[in-house]
């Protein structure tokens, strides 16, 4: 063992002992390799939804009378409908709020 540059182990004895107890079996890298190329490529593709949801925001706060103007209304009657319209011909709200 040399001591240069302040260092106490050689780059052997480094190289050794992290080859032998830090590290993997091949198989288990190999698997964890591909793994996580199989996460990256599964994460990486588009995916196809198959329900097509219309999302409706009913704002409540202004309507008009009879003679065309707008009456302001108190805030807090707003809701959020979602609507499936996988079917064209007879939507449905799914989650009325």
């Amino acid at each position: 063992m040399t001591k240069s540059r302040g260092f106490r182990h050689s780059a052997q004895s480094i190289d050794r002992r992290c080859s032998t107890r830090c590290s993997l079996p091949t198989s288990w890298r190999h698997y964890v390799v591909a793994v996580g190329l199989a996460a990256a490529l599964l994460s990486a593709l588009p995916m196809n939804v198959g329900a097509q949801i219309l999302v409706s925001g009913n704002d409540e706060k202004v309507l008009w009378d009879d003679a065309g103007q707008i009456m302001q209304l108190p805030p807090g009657k707003d809701s959020i409908s979602f609507i499936d319209i996988a079917d064209r011909e007879s939507p449905k709200i799914v989650t009325p709020s």
